[in-house]
């Protein structure tokens, strides 16, 4: 399926999902993002799952995979883009109206002002 934008989201963030396994947990407990040991993480399966989301938006994807993709690779930078966090999740809480992701979005819009 190389024209669904979705296939494309979708495995992009597997990928990108993934390359912070060895990162998220710690002694039994989860670790969470700010405070992962980003050497742990697959630096060649984030290289990958970076590009894979241009394809998506290349097909004129928007839908709720490759927007997710798109947070997702932007949660894998440094400095992590807050507001463009943001700005995706809002997008995805009107795809979805999931009450997870606006928790989600509120979170992301909470660390602009750190």
């Amino acid at each position: 399926m190389p024209d669904e934008p979705e296939v494309h989201g979708l495995l992009a963030m597997m990928l990108l999902l993934d390359a912070r396994r060895e990162a998220r947990v710690r002694d039994g407990d989860l670790v969470l993002l700010a405070d992962q040991d980003a050497r742990c993480w697959d630096r060649a399966q984030i290289d990958k799952g970076r590009d894979v989301p241009r394809t998506a938006l290349a097909l004129h994807g928007r839908g709720p995979y490759v927007v997710q993709a798109q947070s997702r690779r932007c949660t894998a930078e440094e400095p992590r883009d807050w507001p463009q966090i943001a700005a995706l999740y809002g997008e995805l809480t009107r795809l979805t109206d999931s009450p997870i992701v606006e928790l989600n979005r509120a979170v992301a819009v909470a660390r602009t002002g750190s």
